[in-house]
Parts: structure tokens; C-alpha cells; sequence
């Protein structure tokens, strides 16, 4: 079935089990009317979120992939904690009831709105389909990273609200108007990361971004547990709602909740969109399903740790000499915060480890964000997916760093053996980065040649400089023929795209004086403009690259002017 039928139905269905909660309300108790309406809403949701997330990269380019699942987990949060509130403070079950209807309503009038996408035909049997669409999802090592850093981040989002709680009981210093406050700040900060990771990818999926979230993460939980916190009282004025209700809030506590929220939507949004962006798409919503699989998986294993250990805190509450955190508790709840917070820092540590593009992009955005500042020209000229030879003028030593941040996809070059093997953190970057080994002499030239035309073949994108070193006077130097004979002949329609770096002469990595080492810089940030110009013909001269090039920075000195 088409995504968007399947969107359209859950939405269907969800209305239906909003009509008949009231149903079952009056004709059952409410211990168990409750969980079946919960169970059966939820049961909906297992069909309507593989679907709603898989349509988003058949709707969304690269481009605007990230930003739209900023902002639909802005407005998705957004509306939690508004129902949420509304639910606290002044709103009575029939009055909830009859905004869920008419909310439901509302969305299956909205998801007519989806534009329409082609259903891919299966070719195979269901349960095939379904293997298929697992071994999608694990078979490159990034794939899984990303689908296991996610779905255990969102599982422990599951299990925090039952840790703040019981945090929060724990500090007699909040009435319970403040713990709803307080339960609702994640939330909060998770809807506005989202928003901004969305905004701070420039149009691509950034996953550099994710150390940075995973980091906040780990460090906000334990500073929300152990930080003194001023109590700030104020009373707080509900219409229909009678007497005022009177808020003890400890402010750093709610600030620090919140900004776990803001790096967990950080660390959340990168991955989804990668995620999603990788994944085949006639296998994509299978493998989003598997990936909701792993996340309940995830979410059920914490709820049953969370389970044994308090039961034990229960049962050796007077053995002292057992205490982990805090005085008599074999597991104090500021403990499995902090507990929880370090897990989270530890897997993403092993994702990195796993995947060392990650640890790059945010070495890259580190880089990018302090020493240069890039505007960028043309990044839709770089397909979204296959193989592509970008060849560009060369500027400085860091011109790899600077084209690298331009996309989210991984680009290789080209490194001399000699180089490499003279300096050991040249040799961890060259294997982070999957270097193609320039080796010296004939022999080593044809391997040259067979490596990229492999790299290419295999996809991957190559990035190649044809003046060979870094320009001495500002000034395009002599591009060599060499790049020709790295096209494979069995792929005319290859993209070769030009690419010009400028504004880089006079920076701390060029060679505007004698030697680079012996400059200091001359502003910061300072800036860079990259510009990737259309793609050239298959047969393309390394004049007319030349020539292509310089028009490109003329294009960029003009822009500006203006």
C-alpha cells in the first residue's frame, strides 16, 4: 500500500478508538477500560509512525530533510505539552475526550494534504519482504549505529518521566504543581532542539551534531541531580480553575531538564534523518518498523532494570554498606540519572568508535564553526546519492576540512604514501577518512587509477585537485590530465562538477608567505566561499575544467560585490 493510504487509515482508526474510549469507559472499570484504550491507540500508532517517518524522504530532499523533522517534532512536542498542561491543571476527562475527537478529526482531514507518492511493488512474499527490509537496516555498520543511538535515546525518553518522578518525590522541596512544571521542561527542550538541529544542519544531515547532543545529554542530567537549586515561588492564576495555585520551582533544575531536552533533540534529529535518508527505499518502511522494534526492546530492558533495582532499594533498605548513591539506597534516583546520562555518553562513545564519520563531522562542524565561516554556493549540483568526481582548485591544507562540511556525505581524496606514512595522526586521518593511497612510480599510478575508478563504481564520491598542490601566489596553477584516466569508461553519465574555493588566500593554512607555519592569522572567523558549479561533459579538458573554474570565481567575486 501506498505510505500515504496507510497515514490515512491510522488516522481513520484512530478517530474510531476515540469514538468508542467513552464506550468502554461506562460499560468497563477503569482499570481495565483505561489500558485498553491506551493499548488500542498505541496499536494504531505501530502502523501510522513507520509510515509518517518513511514518507518523509520520499517528500523531503536531502536538503530539507533534517528541518522538516525539526520542526514536525517541534509541533508533534509542542502539542504534548500543551494537552499535557491543559490535562493538569483544568481540563476534566469528557472535556479531554472531546478535544481528542476532535484533534483526530483535524488530522485526518490534514493527512489528505500529503502529497501523493507511488507504492513500490513488492516482488517477493510478505515474510521475505520483511527479511529484506531487517538485513536493509543492518547491513552497513552507519545504518546501525544510527537506528541503535536513536531508539535507545527515545527508549530512555520513555523511562525518564518514571525517573523524574521518582526523583522528584525524593525532594520534598517541590509541591506537585512544580512537578508538572518540571516534568514538562524535557519535553520542552527536546521540541525546541529538534527545531534547531533541524536549522543548524544548513540544508543537509549533519551528524556531527550528535557528539555535541549526546554530551549535553549526559552532563545536564547530572547537573539537574546534584546542582543546589534556588526555590523561586510565584503563584500562578488558571481561568475556571479555583484557588490560585502556588508553584515552588527549584530554577536550576528546570533549566537543566530543559537543556537535556535541547541535546537530546540535537542528538535525536541528526540520526533520524540519516537514518532515513539511507535507507533503500523499497525496503524503508520495514526497516523503520524494525527500527521501532529495537526501540521497544530498548525501552522494556531499561523498565525492568528500573524495576529490579528499585525493588531492591525496597527490600535492603537498611544495608548502608550496599549504597551506590545516595545514603541506604542501593540505587537513589539521582543515581539512575546519572546512571542513564553516562549510558547514553558510553554508546555514543562506541557509535563514534563504530563509525568514525560521526566523530569527523564533528570535528568538521568544530572546525567550521570557530576558525572559517563557509558560505556556500551550488551543493544541490552534489547528488543526493551515487558516485561523483568533484574536481577543485586548491587553496590551502585545509580545503579537504572546508569541502567536506559543504555535504553530509562522506568525500575521499587523495593522499601521498610518502605524506602519510611521515606523520601518525596523517595515518589515523587517512583511515578515519578513507584516504586513496598515492604511491610513487609507474606501477603506482595505474594502481592510482584503478582505485578511484573502484571508489567510483562502489559510489562513493572523489574529490580531486588537478594543480596537485596548493597554489604559492593566489593564482590557478597548471591542472594535470590525470583525472580523465580515473573515469571509468563503463560510466559516461558520471557527475564531474567543478569546484571553486575562494576568499582562502591569506589564511592561517596558506601560503601567502613563505611558509604556513610561520603566519599568524589574519582575521576570525574567516571566511570561505565554496561554490560547486554544474556538471561537465564526460570527455570534459583539464583547459576546460581550468577555465570553468576560474569562471565560477568570477561568478563568486561578483555575488560579493552585490
Amino acid at each position: 500500500l501506498p505510505k500515504r493510504f496507510v497515514v490515512v487509515l491510522s488516522s481513520i482508526a484512530h478517530f474510531l478508538v476515540i469514538c468508542l474510549a467513552p464506550l468502554l469507559f461506562r460499560l468497563l472499570p477503569e482499570i481495565f477500560a483505561c489500558p485498553l484504550v491506551l493499548g488500542l491507540i498505541f496499536t494504531v500508532q505501530t502502523f501510522f509512525i513507520p509510515a509518517f517517518y518513511a514518507l518523509r524522504p520520499e517528500i523531503f530532499t536531502e536538503d530539507e530533510l533534517s528541518r522538516a523533522n525539526g520542526t514536525l517534532n517541534f509541533w508533534q512536542f509542542a502539542g504534548l505539552i500543551v494537552g499535557g498542561v491543559a490535562a493538569a491543571f483544568f481540563c476534566s476527562t469528557g472535556v479531554m475526550l472531546m478535544t481528542c475527537l476532535v484533534l483526530s478529526v483535524l488530522s485526518f482531514v490534514i493527512s489528505f494534504r500529503i502529497h501523493f507518492t507511488i507504492a513500490v511493488k513488492a516482488k517477493i512474499p510478505f515474510a521475505r519482504e520483511f527479511v529484506a527490509g531487517i538485513r536493509d537496516m543492518f547491513r552497513k555498520p552507519s545504518l546501525i549505529a544510527a537506528c541503535i543511538g536513536e531508539n535507545f535515546f527515545l527508549a530512555i525518553g520513555t523511562i525518564l518521566p518514571l525517573l523524574l518522578v521518582l526523583f522528584l518525590l525524593e525532594n520534598n522541596s517541590t509541591n506537585p504543581a512544580a512537578r508538572v512544571v518540571l516534568l514538562a521542561m524535557p519535553i520542552i527542550g527536546f521540541g525546541v532542539g529538534s527545531y534547531m538541529a533541524g536549522r543548524l544542519s544548513s540544508r543537509k544531515i549533519e551528524p556531527g551534531l550528535v557528539p555535541f547532543g549526546a554530551l549535553g545529554v549526559a552532563v545536564m542530567l547530572v547537573l539537574s541531580c546534584y546542582v543546589k537549586a534556588h526555590i523561586f515561588t510565584f503563584n500562578l492564576s488558571v481561568p475556571g480553575l479555583d484557588p490560585v495555585v502556588e508553584i515552588s520551582l527549584p530554577v536550576e533544575t528546570a533549566v537543566f531538564l530543559f537543556l537535556t531536552g535541547l541535546c537530546g533533540g540535537h542528538f535525536v534529529i541528526p540520526l533520524r534523518a540519516y537514518f532515513q535518508q539511507r535507507l533503500k527505499r523499497e525496503t524503508r518502511g520495514v526497516a523503520l518498523a524494525g527500527g521501532q522494534v529495537v526501540k521497544f526492546l530498548f525501552a522494556v530492558l531499561l523498565a525492568f532494570c528500573l524495576f529490579y533495582v528499585q525493588a531492591g532499594t525496597l527490600r535492603a533498605n537498611a544495608a548502608a554498606d550496599l549504597a551506590f548513591f545516595g545514603n541506604g539506597d542501593i540505587l537513589s534516583a539521582e543515581g539512575l540519572l546519572t546512571t542513564f546520562g553516562l549510558i547514553t555518553f558510553i554508546v555514543t562513545l562506541l557509535t563514534m568508535w563504530a563509525l568514525p564519520d560521526f566523530a569527523l563531522r564533528f570535528f568538521i562542524i568544530s572546525i567550521g564553526s570557530t576558525i572559517y565561516k563557509l558560505h556556500i554556493t551550488g551543493a544541490e549540483n552534489i547528488p543526493e546519492r551515487g558516485p561523483a568526481l568533484l574536481l577543485s582548485n586548491h587553496v590551502s591544507f585545509v580545503d579537504n576540512i572546508l569541502l567536506c562540511a559543504c555535504t553530509s556525505r562522506r568525500i575521499r581524496f587523495l593522499m601521498e604514501e610518502e605524506m602519510m606514512q611521515a606523520h601518525w595522526y596523517l595515518r589515523l586521518l587517512a583511515r578515519l577518512t578513507r584516504f586513496i593511497t598515492v604511491r610513487s612510480g609507474r606501477k603506482g599510478m595505474m594502481q592510482l587509477f584503478d582505485d578511484v575508478q573502484n571508489a567510483l563504481r562502489a559510489g562513493d564520491i572523489i574529490c580531486v585537485y588537478p594543480e596537485g598542490l596548493p597554489t604559492r601566489n593566489s593564482v590557478l596553477g597548471e591542472f594535470k590530465s590525470g583525472f580523465r584516466r580515473m573515469i571509468p569508461e563503463d560510466m559516461p553519465d558520471l557527475p564531474v562538477i567543478p569546484v571553486h574555493i575562494g576568499d582562502m588566500w591569506g589564511s592561517r593554512f596558506s601560503y601567502q608567505q613563505t611558509y604556513a607555519k610561520h603566519k599568524l592569522p589574519l582575521r576570525a572567523p574567516h571566511t570561505a566561499r565554496i561554490t560547486f558549479g554544474e556538471k561537465l561533459p564526460h570527455d570534459v579538458t583539464p583547459f576546460q575544467v581550468r577555465h570553468r573554474i576560474t569562471e565560477l570565481a568570477a561568478d563568486t567575486a561578483i555575488n560579493n560585490v552585490r
